[in-house]
């Protein structure tokens, strides 16, 4: 355990007590409150954000709030819940607080827990919905709407952590409020960016995307699993190398190379390839082109890692004197796969239909077979959403298009769709993958535990029939000497 878990779990053994000490104790709170991997990175953004004025979306009983004024002690922390009774919130997520008082509400625990630790004076809990006022729990029974006069007399806001009502229009809401109540460098956290309810948070943020050029999105991997924060904020980020993004997503680049250049030969026949980057180079590199057929530029690396304020100079320049363009998108978020300024399949496909481009999703589909992730057997099984998102763009009118005539052209709407349904089976996929795992290696165990226990049956076999062979022995020596003596 490092330095940063050993603080917060201090920090979360004292706070689990005091909600123990007023009748709720760890196991009843824990079903609904952060768990332990996402408290350690919201205490870490937390702490390296320096924030002095904070906001948070969803409070429930207070524990991720007091979390954030321990790792923040010179914070002002203001957060906003609906204030429902314990027993509605329970009662809508089919769990059960029978060791616990359910009737009383969620706000009044929280503040209760915020007064024996000292933080009253920095930790303020409002009554009512951020965004919007409909809630998990109670939908057909809204609460007023506080986040706009909130934010005009409390904001900016230097950290905005939205862990509130989970459904797109809700998240993308509350995301929107934030990010106008948001300090110049300021950030926003999110929960369950991935996981049961990664697909809603994701949408949203997505659409936020679209439109504000000014944040970038991050989260942890989704092989990770158990970690869901995720970020949207306006300071510079890094992103790896491609090369070392290819390698890591597929682990043979030029396998990967080689089929994407199987399907290039198949549906461009005749035509001249340009590569734009080192990956897109490996593909021409297998691919032979006519000095006067259609131009079809490849540009695997060629947005994601550039600010949105330029993407669309960059796609001026590619289709210039281009009858079609290969075009390499991650989706936005996951660390060591998508680009520090990655943006959403939907946003592209609008900006291509305005300079006289239609999208077609031709390269993820061509390589299911080979990289699918519960391919586990394949040289280029799949393991990020590195790509994923790639598309074939192919001008109206000219000498390609006729080849896809008989193909619908991709539309905003159906980007987005897309998009989700693929990050849902890549996140299913490495659950998948991990609970074989862990099933191999308990398997595992099983069996060296039996081959253990022959071994040790076969080693008392052996030893009593030493004894037995023994006993015999004494026996007829005991039997020979009476019968001398007799």
């Amino acid at each position: 355990m490092n330095d940063v878990e050993s603080t917060c779990e201090t920090a979360l053994r004292r706070i689990a007590d005091v909600h123990a000490e007023l009748g709720y104790p760890r196991e009843v709170v824990a079903l609904w409150a952060l768990p332990r991997n996402d408290a350690v990175d919201l205490w870490r953004l937390a702490r390296d954000s320096g924030a002095r004025r904070v906001l948070e979306v969803g409070s429930f009983v207070g524990t991720s709030a007091l979390l954030m004024a321990h790792a923040l002690p010179d914070a002002t922390i203001h957060s906003v819940d609906p204030n429902l009774a314990l027993d509605i919130e329970f009662n809508a997520m089919g769990a059960k607080g029978d060791a616990a008082d359910l009737s009383r509400r969620t706000l009044e625990i929280a503040r209760l827990a915020t007064q024996r630790l000292g933080f009253a004076g920095r930790v303020h809990f409002h009554e009512g919905g951020f965004a919007v006022g409909e809630s998990f729990a109670l939908a057909d029974a809204p609460v007023p709407v506080i986040g706009p006069a909130l934010c005009a007399r409390e904001g900016p806001f230097d950290l905005a952590y939205v862990d509130g009502l989970h459904f797109e229009e809700a998240v993308h809401a509350d995301v929107s409020l934030a990010a106008h109540a948001l300090a110049p460098r300021g950030t926003i956290v999110l929960h369950d960016c991935i996981g049961y309810w990664g697909s809603h948070v994701r949408r949203a943020v997505s659409r936020v995307l679209e439109t504000d050029d000014s944040l970038s999105f991050e989260h942890a991997p989704y092989g990770d699993l158990l970690r869901a924060i995720g970020t949207l904020s306006r300071n510079a980020r890094t992103s790896p190398p491609l090369a070392q993004r290819a390698e890591r997503c597929f682990g043979d680049v030029r396998g990967l190379s080689q089929h994407v250049a199987r399907l290039l030969r198949s549906i461009f026949a005749g035509a001249r390839f340009e590569a734009r980057d080192s990956l897109a180079a490996a593909v021409v590199s297998h691919l032979r082109g006519i000095d006067d057929g259609p131009r079809v530029v490849i540009a695997l690396d060629a947005l994601d890692a550039l600010e949105p304020r330029s993407h669309d100079g960059v796609l001026r320049s590619l289709a210039d004197g281009s009858d079609a363009i290969v075009l390499g998108l991650t989706p936005p978020g996951e660390i060591d796969a998508a680009g520090a300024w990655s943006r959403p399949l939907a946003r592209h496909v609008a900006r291509l239909a305005a300079i006289g481009f239609e999208c077609h999703d031709l390269l993820t589909p061509f390589l299911e077979p080979y990289t699918h992730a519960f391919g586990g057997g394949s040289p280029i099984a799949r393991r990020t959403s590195f790509l994923l998102d790639s598309i074939v763009a192919v001008r109206r009118g000219s000498a390609l298009a006729a080849r896809f005539v008989d193909r619908a052209p991709l539309t905003s709407d159906a980007a987005r769709m897309l998009t989700d349904q693929r990050l849902q089976l890549l996140f299913a996929a490495r659950s998948y993958a991990d609970v074989r795992r862990r099933y191999q290696e308990v398997h595992d165990s099983a069996a060296a535990l039996r081959v253990e226990a022959d071994r040790q049956y076969a080693e008392a076999q052996r030893l009593g029939n030493l004894v037995a062979d023994w006993s015999a022995w004494r026996i007829h020596i005991g039997r020979l000497r009476f019968w001398r003596r007799a």
